[in-house]
């Protein structure tokens, strides 16, 4: 995380979660299924107004894929459990 922090693909989500993410630690401070929602409403006013957001796009799928996993009452963080379970890595936390 401090090698990401300092380089070029830094973003301030590094900040807010990334030590959550490290330790696993998915204590809801909002859920993965209000950020799902958040994201949701964003697609559809971007696409009303022909705007794509593809990495909005990206987010919402893995989002919804870790709804599906049951994920959705815990913190935005754990969409890193739904990333490893699709790549093949025993689920935690």
């Amino acid at each position: 995380l401090a090698i990401l922090k300092d380089g070029p693909a830094y973003s301030r989500a590094m900040d807010l979660k990334g030590e959550k993410m490290v330790s696993r630690d998915y204590r809801p401070e909002s859920t993965l299924s209000q950020s799902l929602h958040g994201c949701e409403l964003l697609l559809a006013e971007a696409r009303r107004v022909g705007s794509p957001l593809f990495g909005t796009a990206v987010y919402s799928q893995v989002a919804q894929a870790a709804v599906a996993m049951g994920l959705g009452d815990l913190d935005p963080a754990a969409l890193l459990e739904a990333l490893l379970t699709m790549g093949g890595a025993p689920r935690r936390g």
